[in-house]
């Protein structure tokens, strides 16, 4: 899912990103940290650009999701709408993660 990275941006790209629901849902879970300055979406490429202030986002929440991520990039890229219900479940324990 994250095909660039360093401190402070991170582009992610999946065919999540391609749709606007759950592009919204991960949006809203990501700026629940208030680290972001800035998240643009391209909906044909299926990327998301992040900006954020890494002193209010540390490493150490980006690490304990990643997981998380990869299983939804690869569920979603594999299964399309079909695998709604564990890519929300997913989105869940994400949103635990920023919200602490």
């Amino acid at each position: 899912m994250i095909s660039s990275f360093f401190e402070g941006r991170i582009r992610l790209k999946s065919e999540i990103f391609k749709n606007e629901e759950l592009t919204k849902k991960i949006k809203d879970i990501i700026e629940i940290s208030n680290a972001t300055t800035s998240i643009e979406v391209n909906f044909i490429t299926g990327s998301m650009l992040i900006e954020y202030n890494p002193v209010k986002l540390p490493m150490g929440k980006l690490k304990k999701s990643l997981p998380y991520l990869e299983e939804i990039k690869e569920l979603y890229d594999t299964h399309g709408d079909e695998s709604l219900d564990k890519v929300n479940n997913l989105l869940d324990e994400v949103r635990k993660i920023f919200s602490k």
